[in-house]
């Protein structure tokens, strides 16, 4: 808790050294909130790339959640592993995020920003599958399968999150930014509660394991935007916006 606590203190020391011009609008060019709140979904809802984050990022935090919201308890109650080792697998598999955050830029220069995002997406899907299946094998192996997950997933999704906020950044017009971002969460968090009260359903439904199965199968639907989009073989991704359907 300490550490946390000077993590944020951190933050906030470095936060005070950045210097930009922004200046908020006026007063008398602002519009009905209800209106400047359609203006952001209308501008999301226009962007055939932004379409294709939101639908890929969207899925990818269904099945997710749905395997963290049962993972938990399948891995302490039906597999047995003891919870000090589930903490330091939980706590070992965050260096996949910091390698993420060192290497994401050099990843994208290196493959182009579409497939860095194809490949990410892929690798996610990859490394939810592995928590399932781990939760099948037996005592001495889920938690070396569990540590491969969390390092994967945390790598995976960190460069996801660089290249696919970047380009959303990029895009859309400065006025837009915060509607846009809104907009764009409420879809893509949004669907975070919504998938832990589905897994709790299934749970009781279908069983713990099996449920986990499902989340790891909409994760792999997460990939298929990136894979039968354009947008997913293209090295820069579009710095204006767009008029037309993504091919």
């Amino acid at each position: 808790m300490v550490i946390n606590a000077v993590g944020f203190a951190w933050s906030a020391l470095l936060l005070l050294f950045i210097r930009d011009e922004e200046r908020p609008r006026p007063s008398s060019e602002r519009q009905n909130l209800l209106v400047e709140i359609r203006e952001g979904i209308v501008f999301v809802a226009g962007q055939p790339l932004l379409r294709v984050l939101v639908v890929s990022t969207a899925l990818s935090n269904l099945g997710s959640t749905i395997i963290f919201t049962l993972l938990t308890l399948v891995v302490l109650r039906d597999v047995g592993l003891a919870p000090e080792l589930l903490g330091f697998m939980f706590s070992a598999g965050a260096v996949g995020g910091i390698a993420g955050a060192l290497f994401a830029s050099r990843i994208a220069e290196r493959l182009g920003e579409g497939p860095t995002l194809r490949a990410s997406t892929l690798l996610g899907a990859a490394g939810i599958a592995v928590f399932a299946v781990a939760t099948f094998l037996p005592v001495s192996a889920v938690l070396p399968a569990l540590l491969v997950a969390e390092c994967t997933t945390s790598l995976a999704v960190v460069v996801f999150n660089m290249v696919q906020v970047t380009a959303r950044q990029r895009l859309c017009p400065a006025p837009l930014l915060g509607r846009m971002n809104a907009s764009i969460r409420f879809v893509v968090w949004g669907i975070m509660p919504v998938a832990s009260l589905t897994a709790g359903w299934l749970g009781a439904v279908i069983g713990a394991r099996p449920t986990l199965v499902v989340g790891a199968l909409i994760q792999v639907l997460s990939a298929v935007p990136f894979l039968v989009s354009r947008y997913g073989s293209q090295r820069e991704l579009p710095r204006h916006p767009e008029e037309g359907p993504a091919r």
